[in-house]
């Protein structure tokens, strides 16, 4: 955005907090400090990347060739690894189609040829379905019956299977909760889960089987780079380190005559006129694009400065079911690991069961184990671990504040003291 603003004439300054651009998205590397050793690398923020034609677009509306900037891998052979608690069996998910129809006639006969059915009605969601929903903003249900946008993916997959759980439309292809649970598993990684996610998402499997996962070679912190220099180049001015408290909003009114009354009406305007830094200093602007997560910038940094659209908005937030919280483990090896893929999804022993999040510490204590996501870069980019070891990082997905208040509530503990 601050680098099509530039190219468009605007004078751009970009606020970041953090002592580098890229917000979540970053590389950390530990055990470096030696000149000509190599370090443990760790993508902290995004550890996957799909839909690649979308950073070259992102680059090319800058004037620039993201091969210049950054080079992609494909992970391969093997795409994703299932590993199932109930047994300690694995499922791969793979590029190659009659190696994935073998595997999935030895856990479910019949399932191999059901599964080209179930790639074809993916492949629709994720053709049509991106170009209706993902690059479309959806403002209000209606959107989800307008024909304009849905008529054409209707007609390509069953509208049911497609607005209803993810459950309903793979239970109308497979019968095992194994193969299920193969084509199902990537709402981990989006916070998630099958049982209530629409079946449309069955696009994100279909992009990781047909577009495939990408790597960034030296880690993600590549691509950010390659974005920095680029928009650097267009004259956006970065200022690292300069954290924003608040957007500052000025308020006009303006009186008319009402035609119809002829009483006299008074109506105001808000308008964003720059931001205030964690510091103090202010800084004017014409315009201000925030950035962070919409409920952030409404309750923390529009706070109190906001009406109509914008307080309705940031009302039903409080109402709206959040993603969950992370705990992230970052683990450098002295030896390889070489049963793990790049991306591998731990499920647990009671596959409903174990989508759900914990949110005390009582959680814990029960006899089904919780999903998880093992990244292992080593298996694409030998750049990321010195030779010989390893580095894996562990995503282990948590309720949100929202749901770990609740359960706090439920279980008569302050949510603070439980966190403890």
């Amino acid at each position: 955005m601050a680098g099509r603003l530039a190219r468009a004439g605007f004078d751009v300054t970009l606020l970041e907090k953090n002592g580098s651009a890229g917000g979540r998205m970053r590389s950390e590397v530990f055990g470096d400090s030696a000149p000509g050793l190599q370090g443990h690398r760790f993508d902290t923020g995004p550890s996957l990347l799909l839909f690649p034609d979308k950073y070259r677009e992102a680059f090319a509306a800058l004037g620039a060739k993201m091969e210049d900037h950054v080079t992609l891998a494909r992970v391969a052979p093997t795409a994703m690894r299932v590993h199932f608690a109930e047994d300690w069996s694995t499922l791969d998910l793979l590029y190659d189609s009659e190696a994935m129809r073998r595997q999935l006639e030895e856990v479910e006969p019949g399932a191999g040829q059901r599964y080209f059915r179930w790639l074809g009605e993916a492949r629709a969601s994720l053709d049509l379905g991106l170009k209706a929903f993902i690059e479309q903003d959806s403002t209000s249900a209606l959107d989800f019956v307008d024909l304009t946008r849905v008529g054409p993916l209707a007609l390509a997959v069953n509208p049911i299977l497609l607005l209803g759980p993810q459950t309903w439309q793979l239970a109308t292809h497979f019968k095992t909760e194994k193969v299920k649970a193969l084509f199902s598993y990537q709402h981990l990684y989006v916070g998630l889960r099958p049982q209530n996610a629409p079946g449309v998402f069955s696009l994100l499997a279909a992009t990781e089987l047909t577009d495939g996962i990408w790597y960034p070679v030296g880690g993600f912190a590549t691509v950010r780079d390659g974005l920095q220099r680029v928009v650097e180049a267009h004259g956006v001015k970065l200022k690292l380190g300069a954290e924003v408290s608040a957007i500052l909003v000025d308020e006009t009114a303006s009186s008319a005559t009402n035609a119809m009354t002829g009483e006299q009406e008074t109506t105001s305007r808000r308008r964003a006129r720059g931001v205030r830094l964690a510091g103090g200093e202010e800084l004017s602007a014409d315009v201000v694009v925030a950035n962070p997560d919409l409920p952030y910038v409404y309750e923390e940094l529009l706070a109190g400065q906001y009406a109509g659209v914008a307080e309705e908005s940031a009302v039903l937030n409080d109402d709206l079911e959040y993603s969950c919280g992370m705990i992230e483990f970052c683990w450098a090896l002295k030896e390889p690991l070489p049963q793990l893929t790049q991306h591998n999804v731990f499920l647990g022993n009671d596959y409903d069961k174990s989508w759900d999040r914990p949110g005390t510490a009582k959680d814990f204590n029960t006899r089904h184990s919780f999903n998880f996501y093992v990244h292992r870069p080593s298996y694409t980019d030998g750049s990321c671990a010195p030779p010989g070891e390893d580095n894996i990082m562990i995503e282990f997905p948590i309720a949100n504040a929202q749901e770990r208040a609740a359960a706090a509530a439920k279980a008569g503990v302050p949510m603070e003291s439980d966190a403890e």
